[in-house]
């Protein structure tokens, strides 16, 4: 995944909790088809690196957006 820009990790911070379930749970159904896929299986994978990837920055970004806040405040 490419780096998110400041203002991008402020944005993904401020998503709402059920938004933020709605990805987790997506990711959820698409990691357990994962084992029973025939056909276009790197499709499949590639969904759930995506979608795992989007879960791990939802989560993190607000931390990741405290941090920036701190570290601009002691620049300042």
């Amino acid at each position: 995944m490419i780096r998110p820009e400041p203002i991008e990790i402020h944005a993904m911070a401020q998503l709402s909790q059920p938004y933020i379930d709605f990805i987790s749970r997506w990711y959820a159904v698409e990691l357990n088809r994962l084992p029973n896929v025939t056909d276009s299986t790197k499709v499949a994978q590639g969904r759930c690196q995506v979608l795992n990837e989007l879960v791990k920055l939802a989560n993190e970004a607000p931390h990741m957006a405290a941090e920036q806040r701190k570290t601009a405040a002691a620049t300042s």
